[in-house]
């Protein structure tokens, strides 16, 4: 968080661009918030959150999927990757 507010970090999820390949990706969290974000994480001024990812696939082919983190700093807005 580079701001001087707070920022929330209410929810980041795989989800499926070929139909099956979120299932191969995974991440963990480290720093102000740990593990899997399933809650609001809490970021005050300054606070980092890194997102480790994963790509272990089972099938041979295309297995494309997006990561959507949902926050909210003065507005509620998901970024997609």
């Amino acid at each position: 968080n580079a701001g001087g507010g707070t920022l929330l970090i209410r929810d980041v999820r795989i989800v499926d661009v070929d139909t099956g390949a979120a299932e191969d990706w995974s991440y963990t969290a480290s720093g102000t918030c740990s593990g899997q974000i399933v809650s609001t994480c809490t970021l005050g001024p300054d606070d980092r959150v890194s997102l480790a990812v994963t790509f272990d696939p089972d099938p041979i082919g295309s297995r494309r999927a997006t990561l959507l983190v949902t926050y909210q700093d003065t507005l509620d807005r998901t970024l997609e990757i």
